[in-house]
């Protein structure tokens, strides 16, 4: 898949290629698609082991790539997942 093309409802994270530990801690924490990552706020991802500062603006960017971005709101399905 492209940057820049439109993805359709239910991809998986893999489509994003992301690089292995951030695709690693996603799915570890059951975050297999695209709506269910963008369906997370900043700081829940924060909230995941091997996720830092660094891989949330990587995640971000390839998100911001395909005209997505994370949740805003404190509560959402990412955080019901993962606690």
């Amino acid at each position: 898949m492209n940057a820049n093309e439109a993805l359709p409802p239910g991809t998986l994270i893999d489509d994003l290629h992301f690089p292995t530990r951030i695709y690693n801690c996603l799915k570890q924490h059951n975050i297999h698609t695209i709506n269910q990552l963008t369906s997370c706020t900043d700081d829940e991802l924060l909230d995941i082991p091997g996720i830092g500062t660094g891989r949330l603006s990587e995640v971000k960017r390839n998100l911001a790539e395909h005209g997505l971005a994370l949740r805003r709101r404190p509560k959402s399905w990412c955080r019901r997942r993962h606690r």
